[in-house]
Parts: C-alpha cells; sequence; structure tokens
C-alpha cells in the first residue's frame, strides 16, 4: 500500500520518530529501507536516512572488459565456470566471480569469458580485484580495475545511517512499522540541514535486496512507500530561549 502527501509538522530540534505503517506481504527486517528530505518535489536530498541495504555493489553481468591484467596459460575449464571471490585492494568485498578460460589457456578481454554473479559491498572506482594464479592455473595472477562502468554512480547509493529500519513484528504477514528517527543534529541549531519556517518534501523508499542491473544500472525491487511534506514549526519554548 502506498500513501502519498501526508503533511507531517515537527518542532524545532525536537528528538522524535516518525512511524510508517506500511501494509505489504514482502518487507522484512533485513530489506531495504530509506528516507530523503529536499527543498523542492524532485530535487536533490539535503537530508538521508538508509539502512546498509542499499550498496549492492559491482554490477551483475560481464566484467571482462575491465582485465587490465590477463592470464594467456591457465587451465582450461571446459566450459565449467570457475566461481571464486577475489580479493581487493581497499575495502570492497563480497563479490562473487565466473571466470571461463578458453581452450587456449586464456582469459583476456577478448579471449575466455568473466563476469559477476553478485556484486559485493564497499567497491569503489579505482580499486583493484585479484584472482590469485592458484585458482586459475596460471602462471600469473589475474586482475580487474575498476571503472565506472563496473559501479552504480555514487548518487545511486543512500548514505548508510543505520538509524532506519522495518519493524516486522508479525514475521511474514502485514503490517510491518518503518521507523525513522530524528535527533537535534538533523536541525540548523545543532548543525543539520532542517530549518525553522520551512516546508520539507520527503519519500519514504523501501524494498527487497536485489542488485544492480547491470544494462540499467538502477534498483531493483524497491518502490516508493510514502511521500509527503514536512514543516519545521518553532515552540514557545524554543522563541522563550528555553531550549535547545
Amino acid at each position: 500500500m502506498q500513501v502519498f502527501n501526508q503533511n507531517i509538522v515537527v518542532f524545532e530540534d525536537d528528538t522524535f520518530e516518525l512511524e510508517f505503517l506500511v501494509d505489504t506481504d514482502t518487507l522484512n527486517s533485513f530489506d531495504a529501507t530509506w528516507f530523503g528530505i529536499s527543498t523542492a518535489p524532485g530535487s536533490t536530498y539535503i537530508l538521508q536516512k538508509a539502512n546498509n541495504n542499499f550498496d549492492w555493489g559491482l554490477f551483475i553481468g560481464s566484467i571482462q572488459a575491465s582485465i587490465t591484467q590477463g592470464i594467456t596459460d591457465g587451465t582450461p575449464t571446459g566450459g565449467t565456470p570457475i566461481v571464486t571471490s577475489p580479493t581487493t585492494n581497499n575495502n570492497g568485498g563480497g563479490a562473487i566471480l565466473n571466470l571461463s578460460i578458453d581452450s587456449f589457456g586464456h582469459l583476456t578481454t577478448t579471449g575466455g569469458g568473466a563476469s559477476v554473479s553478485f556484486g559485493g559491498t564497499n567497491y569503489e572506482v579505482g580499486d583493484t580485484l585479484t584472482v590469485p594464479s592458484s585458482v586459475t592455473g596460471a602462471s600469473n595472477d589475474l586482475i580487474f580495475t575498476l571503472t565506472a562502468n563496473n559501479l552504480p554512480a555514487a548518487s545511486y547509493i543512500p548514505p548508510f545511517t543505520n538509524d532506519i529500519y522495518i519493524n516486522a513484528y508479525q514475521d511474514f504477514y502485514s503490517p510491518v512499522v518503518i521507523t525513522v528517527p530524528f535527533t537535534q543534529a538533523d536541525f540548523d541549531a545543532d548543525g543539520g540541514v532542517l530549518e525553522t519556517g520551512t516546508t520539507y518534501y520527503w519519500e519514504l523508499v523501501a524494498g527487497k535486496t536485489a542488485e544492480y542491473d547491470t544494462d540499467n544500472g538502477y534498483l531493483l525491487k524497491s518502490q516508493v512507500a510514502a511521500t509527503g511534506t514536512m514543516y519545521v514549526s518553532s515552540s514557545m519554548f524554543s522563541i522563550a530561549g528555553y531550549r535547545p
């Protein structure tokens, strides 16, 4: 169930939680949730809250064009892929590669095949992925260098704030509660971006954890669950100087 045009009024510098009751049979506590606030509909988000399930790593599909050190004397796989997790020179990890060494022992940008079957997390442009020679039977390591073609734009991934979650208190039965907390740090007086006397626009997105599509590069299996406005009001206490 999608709910649009919800109007919310909050007081500046308050600590509170927004709760959204979502009538769905598909969401569980480990799925993806994201809440974004902007100054105008469709504009850049100035405040975002998300759990850690939106970074789905590398695009699923061919990664052969990113080979920067191929092999020419590997052990032919005879059509049976080598399934392996490469090491990285940075913080990324968890990707799974399917490698196919051709009958000549080649795995290069033009020989053999290499694809991503699981994207992992935390990869960045410029990272190198290494498959050791012990895996391919070659005399040297196989190396991939990631480019912008291997990853979604950074703007596709909301920041991992880890302070929004799905409370699937009835397990696999609807409804579920999505909780979005706010603290004084979100407001202008305490270094945040939300200013008193301003109306903001927000969206709530939730979805199943999946991966990025290798051809189109967007999030799969997620949807806008709710939208609306948020007006930040002063209170008699803040006007009197009693808080924050």
